[in-house]
């Protein structure tokens, strides 16, 4: 079991999808995959089952772009049912191009989880808006966080701190950890619940989820066990050594950039603490970024193919 607590995703649409899967219409449509550009109409309601077929047709990642995030996260919905726990929602930030504001750590994370899984090949089918696919995405590795059970750990908060958790007396939303003793209670950027490390020494003795309400344990379901947790960065680019000395010729100096409310400093910590949003190189091919993050070249698919100025 994973940091969201939950029991993999079932697909009880399944079997469904291969009667679908081997009617005369799709399986003509399965051999012209390869095509450079492929056009396809039909009802609003074949959209999900076409990208099902598609997705179960290839090895290949498929990439679906919808109008608005209301519709990539009705499509994700479907698509779970039919394909279970290899579909990801591909979020959009929910600030505006300048707004001096950070995207919230959770949109954060779930970019940074889906870019990793489709780098492990673990995600068939990616759904996002055209908002998400316009904004920055860096091209560095994702630095994951991993806790396992009998497995050591070392400078945990140190980690959390430089992958922009704050510590706080006690852990109430996403992007906090909070110390005590031999414990560390973190709430991942990608979870449901936050987390109870207990340590023994360096290695990891137990993992907890509990409530952010009363702090108590949360009972899991008879014969599941926490074992595994992985977490997700709170910011698109990670600032240390190299990134800071990278960033200095480019914007005027410290003194202009606390001016500007670009350069944060806590803890006498002497990196300076800025969102990805304003670091990060534009991708202009994100979709392409996003298909090679898998293994091989993507199928990308537009379910809007109306021109943008009807929408």
């Amino acid at each position: 079991m994973t940091a969201a607590f939950s029991m993999a995703v079932k697909a009880p649409l399944s079997g469904l999808l291969k009667a679908v899967a081997s009617s005369t219409t799709f399986k003509g449509i399965v051999p012209n995959l390869d095509e450079q550009r492929l056009a396809i109409t039909g009802p609003e309601q074949v959209r999900p089952w076409l990208v099902g077929v598609m997705a179960g047709a290839q090895d290949r990642p498929v990439l679906v772009v919808t109008a608005n995030g209301r519709e990539a996260e009705d499509l994700a919905s479907e698509l779970s049912s039919m394909l279970g726990d290899v579909v990801d929602l591909f979020p959009s930030w929910e600030t505006l191009p300048h707004e001096r504001l950070s995207p919230g750590v959770d949109i954060v994370g779930h970019r940074a989880r889906v870019l990793d899984r489709l780098g492990a090949g673990q995600c068939r089918v990616v759904v996002a808006a055209a908002r998400a696919l316009s904004q920055p995405i860096v091209d560095t590795a994702i630095k994951v966080i991993e806790l396992r059970v009998d497995q050591e750990c070392l400078g945990l908060a140190d980690r959390l701190t430089h992958a922009g958790y704050h510590h706080v007396d006690l852990v109430a939303k996403r992007g906090e950890f909070a110390t005590r003793g031999g414990i560390i209670d973190v709430f991942p950027t990608t979870a449901d619940f936050p987390v109870r490390v207990e340590f023994w020494g360096d290695e990891v003795s137990d993992l907890r989820p509990f409530s952010v309400a009363d702090q108590r344990t949360l009972t899991l379901p008879e014969g599941e066990e926490l074992r595994e947790v992985q977490v997700y960065p709170c910011r698109t680019l990670l600032i240390d050594d190299a990134v800071s000395a990278r960033r200095q010729p480019v914007v005027g100096g410290a003194a202009d950039q606390d001016r500007r409310g670009d350069v944060h400093r806590w803890n006498g910590n002497p990196h300076p603490r800025t969102d990805g949003c304003r670091i990060s190189d534009p991708a202009s091919a994100a979709a392409r970024g996003l298909l090679h993050g898998g293994r091989g070249a993507g199928k990308s698919t537009n379910t809007h193919p109306r021109p943008a100025a009807n929408r």
